[in-house]
Order: C-alpha cells, then structure tokens, then sequence
C-alpha cells in the first residue's frame, strides 16, 4: 500500500526569515533611539514661549550719583586745628568759615615781610622827593641866574657907553663884560640841567610808581597769607569732610573737604568698551527707584578706555528722586535702536551653550524636545530677537544644555 506524502509549505522558511530581519530592524530602531535620546526632569528645565513685540535693544549699566558740580577745598596753607566751625553734612554759605588754623611760623614770616616791603615802600617816597627837590634846586638856580642877568645887562650898556667915551679902562670893560658872559652860559647850561631832569623825573617817577605799585599788592598779597590760616566756603552747599578735630596737624595742599553745590545731581557710569562706537550725546535710559520710573539722557562721553570701559555722564530729564543721595548706585537700562514686532525669546543659558546656533523645541504635548537650528539676532539682558527657525508660540527650553551632550531627542518627564 502506497504512503501518502504531505507537501511541505514553501512560505514557512520566508516568513521565518521575516521575523528575524523584524527583530533585527526594531533591534535597531530602538538602539537609535536609545543613542540619540536623554531622559530629563521637567523640574530642573527652564522652559520659555516665543513671543512676538517690541525689541528694546539695551544694556544694563551701573552709575553712581554725583553732584552736578562739586568743589574741593585744600588747604592753601598748613597748620594747627584752632577751631572747628563747620563738619560734614552741614548746609555752608559762600563765605563762611570751615576751620581755622594757626601757625606762629607763618605769621611770624608775614610780619617781617610786611615791615621790610614798608621799608622799600618809604625808600622809594624819599627818592621821589629828592627828584622833586634837586629839580626845584635847579629851578631855584635859573631863577637866580635871569636875576643876575637882568642886572648886569643895563649895567654892561652903561660901561660900554662909559668906554666909548673913555671913562672907564678897557680892562674894567672886558670884566665885566666877561663877567656878563658867564652868567649867561651858566644860565644856557642850567636851563640844559634842568630841561634834561624834567624828562628824566619823568621816567623815573613812572618806574617808580610802578614799583611803588608793586610793592602795595605784595603787600596786600601777604596779608591774605595770614587770611589763607582762615578756610572759607568757596560756593554754597554741603559740606563734606574729614572727622577734623582741634589740635590736628594739616599740611599745606593737604585736602580739607569738598562742598556739593545745590541744584541737582547727575549720574556717572561704566560703559563696556565695545559700545563706545554707539553711544552719542542725547541718548536714553531708564530706571526704575522707589517703584517709580525716571528717565536720563547723556550728556558727556569719558572716551578714554580703562580696565575695558569707559564712562559717561547722564542727567535726569524732568524730575529727580526724592531719596537720591551721593554716592547711591542706580541700575539703569542704556538703550539703543529698537525693532518694532519682532519674534523674541527669553534670555538663558542655553545662548552659553550653543552660542545661538540650536535650541530644543517642545513637542505639543510637552513629553519631548527636538534639536532645532535657528538664528538669533540682537540682544539685552533680557530677551534675544529671533530671526529664523522658531515660530510665535512655539516652546523652548532656555536653561543650560551642559548635560545633554549631543543628543537630538529629550524625553521629559
């Protein structure tokens, strides 16, 4: 009897082999996924939207409060503490006195310079008048000699009538004729004396006004040595000092205090030097105290550059806080140009991480975040502008990416 044989099924080493390659191919997949995906908390994510307004291009700056104009008070000469009439803090008129100092060196020194600078004082009085007296001794002189001359001129007519008609000797004639002759150059030279030291008084009583002048303002200069031991307010306003106490030693030049005139304050602050190109006179910032907000302007640029900043001066446009003093600091926005409806995203440290050149995006359903290149433009301390890769509305984390390595897929949980 003949034995039936059963066929074989040809499918069945296909579909063997089908499994296999599904197992290997999912094998796969799931150590791609493994390799190219990080579990993370949601806790430790910082997670931000995309928002569409205003860019305020601006940087934060720090500024210290100064007064619009401060004069400093130095000691123009040194001493002892004698009195202590004004300290610090306290309102000072212009003219007011501070401190006064003693010192017995000085004051002696001023004495003896003041009675020799009378001394010269009296010397040149006395020279002036023996120019006024040998001038009027010369005067005197040709006074006498016109005298003379008219006396001895009728006279000399008569002897040389008297001669002509032999009455008297020729010599007698010759005599007094000669005589007559003396006189007269006596007369001629004199007037010559007289004419010269005319023009020379002259000259010498200038030089010797000037002089004179002279010698009164360093007089006077001296005197106010003595006033200089006497501090003065130059300007009104508060005063500003050390603890000063009597008995104290001061130098001369030695710095006293400062006095704030009143009117107003101005705020000077560091600038980092890569925004010197782009600061100007005129510009804005902002700030917020005593939960209100002020407005300033800058009004001088410092462009010289120290330890990677510069420094500018800002006023305050309208109004100034009630509660500034100097000295305070103030944390202020500087702004710059400003971009009108531009997609933004929150400043974090994943700009530190990437430098902007990547970000995770979250699924709809917040359970995943994909890489993403995208490009960033301007930015503050608080937001970056977006200007391709990311769409209004769309999150991103935006905390520090140090830990995901280079992974394409984050599983949050």
């Amino acid at each position: 009897m003949d034995k039936v044989i059963k066929k074989k099924n040809p499918f069945k080493k296909y579909i063997a082999t089908l499994a296999v390659l599904v197992v290997i191919v999912a094998s796969a997949v799931a150590a791609l996924d493994w390799k190219d995906s990080i579990g993370v908390e949601r806790d430790r994510l910082a997670i931000a939207e995309v928002i569409e307004g205003q860019f305020e291009d601006f940087i934060l700056i720090t500024g210290y409060v100064q007064p619009i104009r401060s004069v400093f008070i130095d000691a123009i000469e040194g001493g002892i503490i004698q009195e202590v009439q004004k300290t610090s803090g306290e309102q000072v008129q212009e003219g007011e006195t501070i401190i006064s100092l003693t010192n017995s060196n000085l004051q002696l020194d001023v004495l003896n310079r003041e009675a020799q600078l009378y001394e010269q004082i009296n010397n040149v009085k006395n020279t002036r008048l023996l120019l006024d007296q040998n001038l009027l001794n010369l005067k005197n002189e040709l006074a006498e000699i016109d005298y003379q001359l008219e006396i001895l001129k009728p006279e000399l007519e008569r002897k040389k009538v008297f001669f002509e008609r032999k009455m008297i000797s020729q010599k007698e004639f010759e005599d007094f004729r000669a005589q007559f002759k003396l006189y007269q150059q006596k007369r001629e030279n004199t007037a010559s004396s007289y004419k010269r030291d005319s023009a020379m008084k002259q000259l010498q009583m200038q030089q010797l006004d000037e002089s004179e002048k002279r010698m009164w303002q360093s007089l006077n200069s001296i005197g106010k040595i003595a006033d200089n031991l006497t501090v003065k307010a130059p300007i009104k306003g508060q005063l500003s000092t050390p603890d000063w106490q009597v008995g104290q030693s001061i130098e001369r030049g030695e710095r006293i205090g400062q006095i704030d005139m009143d009117g107003g304050y101005k705020v000077r602050a560091k600038v980092d030097e890569i925004y010197l190109p782009k600061t100007e006179v005129g510009q804005k910032a902002k700030l917020h105290f005593d939960q209100n907000d002020y407005v300033l302007t800058v009004t001088k640029i410092y462009p010289s550059i120290k330890q990677g900043t510069f420094e500018v001066d800002l006023l305050f446009e309208n109004k100034i806080p009630a509660n500034i003093k100097r000295g305070l600091s103030l944390h202020m926005q500087l702004q710059y140009e400003q971009t009108n409806n531009s997609k933004m995203l929150q400043m974090g440290g994943f700009y530190q991480s990437t430098g902007g050149n990547y970000v995770y995006v979250l699924s709809d359903d917040g359970q995943t975040a994909q890489k993403r290149k995208i490009k960033l433009g301007k930015q503050n301390s608080k937001f970056i502008e977006v200007t391709s890769g990311l769409s209004v509305g769309e999150k991103v984390i935006v905390s520090g990416y140090e830990n995901f390595g280079d992974k394409e897929i984050l599983d949050i949980h």
